[in-house]
């Protein structure tokens, strides 16, 4: 979502966001732009994540995920496509590098984030619920199904600009949370470096493949929209500077969720780790206000996202006729059966990873790289020897090697 000031209607072509300004974005307007779409639903996997990956790797592959998102972004902002047509989108950007067999793979990709962040919503919702709303004699399947009842009116949102004005709140709610969760294990603090010098991985090395999963899962949103808010910077010079606000801000406040939360739960409590870190939190006062802040932001975010899924798929058959009412109870349908695999899906964290290393692999490692590859094949010096080199390393190492192995451990972690 944008900033106060600014029309967001969310492209047929790119399945995101598109940026129809009444005024340039400014550099404080590019930084809450990358930050609210990237800040979302993966955070609450993060401590389970640590717990997978153990303090040092979970710090070390974050930080190495982030900066090769970061780099995919740059290879798409120096395609020469991103600044000469304004607002292009993510797909349309990758289908001028890449053939309409690029574009599909954008759309798939995107696809495949956005409807695992949708059933993943639901799965979140349904489980705290249940848990911090105890007065209510209702399990986590009842509440799921109740949630995507109450998020059947989605299926008649045309356009998103009723929730722009109240973007910048959701990001306050989110960091609200983090500052609960880091402030609650600050009291132990005395303990942190024991925790640090003494914490392995939680499951062994197997439970790698799926922290790799989580780690990607949280990092597509700054590559998906970067095109647009290119296009609509003032100054699209400063876009690296935008960028890496976002990334550093970004980069702390999930750590530190993740930090907090397994040293809290994990080392100081000694139990198990949840795969959703709210639920490793108890019934008071304190904590029931650090969820509920964290569904507000979610919330708040929601309806954009589903959006984003409507037209993705209503683009691909953009080519047969079809009236809104069918329109819309196919969204309707598609509504209740992310909430019928929210029901279904067994664990939280695992289910981000397959989504993260089956869809947004695609997006982050491989379509970005090979559209600069694509690039300077076609005849435009945009990379060295060298930087072909790392590009297609990224590409058959992380995007390839790397996003097969997280997908078939964690499917098997999902049977």
């Amino acid at each position: 979502m944008l900033p106060d000031g600014w029309d967001a209607e969310v492209s047929l072509a790119g399945a995101q966001p598109k940026v129809e300004s009444t005024q340039r974005l400014g550099l404080f307007g590019s930084f809450l732009c990358l930050t609210k779409i990237n800040w979302g639903i993966g955070m609450m996997a993060m401590p389970y994540y640590m717990h997978l990956a153990g303090p040092w790797c979970g710090i070390v592959f974050f930080t190495i995920s982030i900066c090769l998102a970061a780099d995919g972004v740059m290879c798409l902002v120096r395609i020469p496509d991103a600044s000469t047509r304004p607002c292009c989108t993510y797909a349309e950007l990758v289908g001028s590098r890449l053939g309409i067999w690029g574009r599909r793979g954008a759309l798939l990709s995107l696809l495949l984030a956005n409807w695992g962040s949708a059933v993943a919503w639901i799965k979140f919702m349904g489980d705290n619920l249940h848990k911090f709303l105890p007065e209510v004699a209702a399990s986590s399947a009842e509440w799921s199904l109740a949630v995507t009842v109450l998020t059947l009116p989605c299926a008649l949102v045309e356009s998103v600009e009723p929730l722009k004005r109240v973007s910048f709140a959701g990001l306050l709610a989110g960091q609200l949370f983090v500052v609960i969760l880091v402030a609650q294990a600050a009291v132990h603090w005395r303990h942190f470096g024991d925790y640090l010098a003494t914490a392995r991985p939680g499951s062994g090395w197997q439970g790698l493949p799926i922290a790799m999963g989580i780690a990607v899962f949280c990092n597509e949103g700054m590559v998906v929209v970067t095109p647009s808010v290119h296009a609509e910077m003032r100054a699209p010079r400063w876009y690296p500077v935008a960028l890496a606000c976002m990334a550093v801000f970004f980069w702390v406040n999930y750590l530190a969720a993740g930090l907090a939360g397994d040293f809290l739960f994990g080392y100081v409590d000694g139990r198990p780790v949840q795969d959703e870190a709210t639920l490793s939190l108890g019934l008071s006062g304190l904590h029931r206000a650090a969820v509920y802040s964290y569904v507000l932001q979610l919330a708040l975010t929601f309806p954009v996202m589903l959006f984003a899924v409507f037209v993705s798929f209503e683009d691909a058959w953009a080519g047969h006729r079809c009236g809104r009412v069918r329109v819309r109870l196919a969204r309707a349908g598609a509504i209740v059966f992310a909430g019928a695999l929210a029901v279904l899906v067994p664990r939280f964290g695992d289910f981000l990873a397959l989504s993260g290393a089956l869809g947004n692999s695609l997006g982050i490692y491989v379509l970005p790289q090979l559209c600069l590859l694509r690039a300077t094949e076609a005849g435009r010096p945009l990379a060295s020897g060298r930087r072909r080199i790392l590009s297609w390393t990224i590409v058959l190492v992380f995007g390839i090697a790397c996003g097969a192995v997280a997908t078939v451990v964690s499917f098997q972690q999902l049977l």
